[in-house]
């Protein structure tokens, strides 16, 4: 799965919010009595044109005078103005000013917005953390996007360290939220059905799926619920000679960041966010590291407990050509396919997969107790050859299920 995106539209910020429901002339009567929010409301129709001729430049006075004068609804609406050139120049700085001044005064929108133009370097200096702070401080005061931005920041890790503790924590602010929009149900349930961060609670987790009633993802969820309903069980042949080699594939074509082949946290939380029940392995027993022998090639090393069974892997690997971005996928499997069987030695084989994940192709044999380091520098040496061994055989598998 690929990481989640939550992005905050400004031209819809800027267009798509109504302003409160009273009529034109009640807005006039509050802003003659001294309401500047009324008056900013008063403005957004005459730049939406709603129930009024459309007259940016009255909008703009009339935001620009509210501001002046403090108010914080009148300084993000200015700041808004200013970023997407409303009634003025395209000015992504004076938006800033605007955006941190309604900020400070405790508008959550002017934080999110502040927060994203850190997060792009849109108008200021790229500033993470930063940004992350201020979502974190919008999310604090109820704001749902910012609760979602906040619950990732932490699931992710990319910015401060992974905590599904508080993952969870904010990813249940947002479904709380009275403003939550159905799919914040989806990444609270993943929590409740893997123990993330809570106690599992497979049940609540499928109670909270049900109450998704969007139509664009009925058949996302109606598959997530037969996955509970199953009970599925992830082979660890699967996982080595599928699932792991599909990762790859998916890295070379550009449709996965680089971290979901060597953080096997991220792995984790890729395999629950599909509601898999269970696996033939402990995740405490699955590591990996990542080996740079020279300039032009990367290899992750995935380290396995001994194979209690054949072809099961003690070793898979990632390579990857720093240089055109090509991938290749070796395993190292235990088998009795050649040598002497009688003796006490482990007989190792090793291979690798197809781009198509269809065939296993099998290359060199060894015996014996292997290290990570033996492993890695057999694909060195693999891969120096300039004629590459014949396969000793080749496994097909379909392509599909």
């Amino acid at each position: 799965m690929k990481k989640i995106l939550l992005i905050f539209a400004l031209m819809a910020l800027a267009f798509g919010l109504s302003a409160r429901a009273q009529s034109i002339q009640e807005l006039r009567d509050s802003m003659a009595m001294g309401n500047l929010n009324s008056q900013v409301d008063l403005a957004i129709h005459y730049i939406e044109g709603d129930s009024v001729e459309r007259n940016e430049a009255e909008g703009l006075r009339l935001i620009k005078d509210a501001a002046l004068k403090g108010n914080r609804y009148g300084e993000l609406w200015l700041g808004i103005c200013y970023h997407k050139g409303v009634g003025v120049d395209e000015d992504h700085q004076e938006a800033i000013k605007w955006f941190k001044s309604s900020a400070q005064k405790g508008n959550v929108t002017a934080m999110s917005l502040l927060a994203e133009s850190y997060e792009d370097g849109d108008g200021v200096e790229v500033d993470s953390l930063q940004a992350f702070n201020l979502y974190k401080q919008a999310a604090d005061n109820d704001y749902y996007p910012a609760q979602l931005k906040v619950a990732v920041s932490y699931e992710n890790g990319s910015i401060v360290n992974r905590d599904l503790s508080q993952a969870f924590r904010y990813f249940k602010k947002a479904v709380d939220n009275e403003d939550a929009e159905d799919m914040a149900n989806y990444f609270l349930a993943r929590y409740y059905f893997n123990g993330w961060g809570t106690d599992v609670d497979r049940d609540k987790a499928r109670i909270l799926l049900e109450n998704i009633s969007d139509e664009r993802y009925a058949s996302q969820i109606k598959l997530l619920l037969n996955n509970i309903e199953r009970g599925d069980t992830m082979s660890m042949y699967e996982f080595q000679f599928r699932t792991i080699p599909a990762l790859v594939w998916d890295y070379e074509k550009g449709e996965l960041e680089k971290s979901i082949l060597t953080d096997v946290t991220e792995w984790q939380i890729y395999f629950g966010s599909q509601f898999i029940s269970h696996y033939e392995w402990d995740w405490n027993d699955i590591s990996s590291s990542v080996h740079h022998p020279n300039d032009s090639t990367e290899i992750i090393v995935y380290r396995f407990p001994d194979p209690a069974r054949m072809p099961l892997c003690l070793y898979s690997a990632a390579v990857i050509n720093s240089k055109t971005k090509e991938c290749a996928y070796y395993t190292l499997e235990k088998t009795m396919n050649f040598g002497d069987i009688t003796n006490l030695e482990k007989c190792w084989v090793f291979g690798g997969m197809t781009r198509d994940n269809a065939s296993h192709v099998s290359y060199d044999g060894l015996t014996g107790d292997v290290t990570e380091q033996q492993f890695v520098d057999f694909i060195l040496a693999f891969l120096g050859r300039s004629e590459k061994p014949l396969p000793m055989g080749e496994t097909k598998y379909p392509t599909e299920e």
